[in-house]
């Protein structure tokens, strides 16, 4: 899983691997996606990647809670 704490955040790690839009979505298929909140998760899904979880409170603790959660309930 891979955990976003900001639109920067999200919008740097696409700029990293250097691809946009199916590409980028291609390059990520099957890898899970967090976010700390529903700015960040706005982010994610305007770049086409869905937020697989989002943290209730928008914490660094919160974004922890949720993933756990996550992966508990799996």
């Amino acid at each position: 899983m891979v955990t976003f704490t900001s639109s920067s955040t999200v919008k740097n790690f696409a700029a990293l691997l250097g691809l946009k839009g199916s590409a980028l979505r291609r390059e990520l298929r099957g890898i899970q996606m967090s976010s700390i909140g529903p700015v960040t998760s706005a982010t994610l899904r305007e770049l086409g990647l869905r937020p697989e979880v989002q943290a209730k409170e928008f914490t660094i603790p919160g974004l922890v809670a949720a993933i756990r959660q996550r992966f508990l309930v799996m």
